[in-house]
């Protein structure tokens, strides 16, 4: 890799974590729809090998700083769903009812406390996903990584990369598995997954409903 820019101040290096940043040319295309079973396998190591960095070799989590972040999340949900519930009311007011239910059920029945967070990678798009020639995958765009929830990160990847389908993201938890302790995969922690994934639901129906998109809305809420 090659330096580009240096800076030791207290201040960065307290504030960000960072010291030094670096380029490196990665020969690739993007993730797309295209992509083997292979380079979904591949994906799954990469993503795997940033999660199983976890705060137990990393001590605390510098967010958030009151140590739980499902809470923080679940107060959020519900703030959420009630501002995509007012936003369908007049439109639609039977995916208004949808948002306020979600959000009331995101709130009361968040997971137990996580005892470890890991290191995510925090910018879950295809394009920060390059696939090498060889089938291989690399994550990019690094600047925002840090401790959080590796199942929330999960949870994005599945439908913002994978699109929601099921044959693509087993291919993806084969690499996942190969990597990833036991303790990381998504059956290990069966209740806290649905509730991630429903978190992500109520955030994209959200979005979809704040741009008038109400199909959208619908296409969210009747998915799994």
């Amino acid at each position: 890799p090659r330096p580009v820019h240096r800076d030791l101040s207290l201040r960065t290096r307290w504030t960000r974590g960072w010291s030094v940043f670096v380029e490196d040319l990665v020969e690739g295309e993007p993730a797309s729809d295209s992509m083997s079973r292979e380079s979904l396998i591949g994906m799954g190591r990469a993503y795997a090998r940033v999660h199983s960095v976890t705060s137990e070799r990393w001590d605390r989590p510098h967010r958030p700083r009151g140590g739980d972040m499902l809470a923080e999340w679940a107060e959020w949900a519900q703030r959420l769903g009630g501002v995509a519930a007012r936003a369908s009311r007049k439109a639609r007011p039977d995916l208004a009812r949808g948002f306020d239910e979600l959000g009331r059920w995101l709130h009361e029945h968040r997971p137990e406390r996580m005892r470890a967070y890991s290191l995510c990678h925090n910018r879950v798009t295809p394009s920060n996903v390059i696939v090498r020639p060889d089938g291989s995958c690399v994550l990019i765009d690094l600047e925002r990584v840090k401790l959080g929830s590796h199942l929330h990160e999960l949870a994005l990847l599945r439908r913002e990369v994978l699109g929601g389908s099921v044959a693509r993201f087993e291919a993806f938890l084969i690499g996942y598995r190969e990597v990833a302790p036991a303790s990381l995969l998504p059956e290990a922690a069966p209740q806290a997954w649905e509730w991630h994934k429903k978190l992500v639901k109520l955030k994209r129906a959200h979005d979809a409903a704040r741009a008038g998109d109400f199909e959208g809305v619908r296409a969210e809420f009747s998915g799994e």
